[in-house]
């Protein structure tokens, strides 16, 4: 009997902890221009709810709405990063020097709500480093309106970088030298360089089987 009643209570121990690390999860939209890990920037309700208690962290879900940008200031981490789609002003996502930001799952953006030249939803990685678990660019067009840029620093995609439609409305620029990308598979319409030259700015492809579409440098 105290044998079997040991196994309950491990039984019921094992579903709370469960429980627990579901329950942990959160999703955060951001609701101001600010910092990463900073409560005011964030709201877990919607893009206009009040200021969260916490900051995102590995395993949450993170959106990125519309006229807002998001500076990661600290190492970060999340489950997902979501641009928020056909809002009227673009987003961005800016990682500062040195810094990186891990994202276990998918990233996507989908391009801005706007027309102009300067509407495009923008995660910005500069000299800092991203890892990103996919990254899908959603609602192709003719018109650049969807971004990853790119200086001196590194991103590494384990699995796929993706456009609709051949979207030549996605662009990943790089605008400096010592430049390192690595992605699993490449199915890309357009990869925009623009360097001076293209010394230093390197792409490598380590997946198994690749997919690489027609590459266009400008610079």
């Amino acid at each position: 009997m105290l044998e079997n009643k040991t196994d309950s209570v491990n039984l019921t121990l094992l579903v709370a902890l469960l429980g627990v690390s579901t329950a942990s999860a959160a999703t955060y939209y951001s609701r101001a221009t600010g910092n990463w890990n900073s409560t005011t920037t964030w709201s877990t309700t919607s893009y206009t709810g009040a200021a969260a208690t916490a900051t995102p962290v590995a395993g949450d879900t993170v959106n990125i709405g519309g006229g807002f940008t998001v500076t990661v200031t600290v190492n970060a981490a999340c489950a997902a990063v979501n641009f928020q789609s056909a809002a009227a002003s673009p987003a961005t996502l800016s990682i500062n020097s040195g810094i990186t930001l891990s994202v276990s799952g998918a990233i996507t953006i989908p391009r801005a709500g706007g027309s102009g030249t300067t509407d495009q939803n923008t995660l910005a990685v500069g000299a800092g480093t991203l890892n990103a678990g996919s990254v899908a660019f959603t609602g192709g067009g003719t018109s650049d309106r969807h971004q990853i840029t790119i200086s001196t620093g590194t991103v590494t995609v384990s699995g796929d970088v993706t456009t609709d439609n051949n979207g030549a409305s996605a662009t990943i620029a790089f605008t400096g030298a010592g430049l390192s990308m690595q992605v699993s598979d490449y199915d890309y319409h357009n990869l925009w360089c623009t360097l001076t030259t293209f010394a230093g700015c390197t792409v490598n492809y380590n997946g198994a089987a690749q997919t690489v579409k027609g590459v266009k440098l400008s610079g």
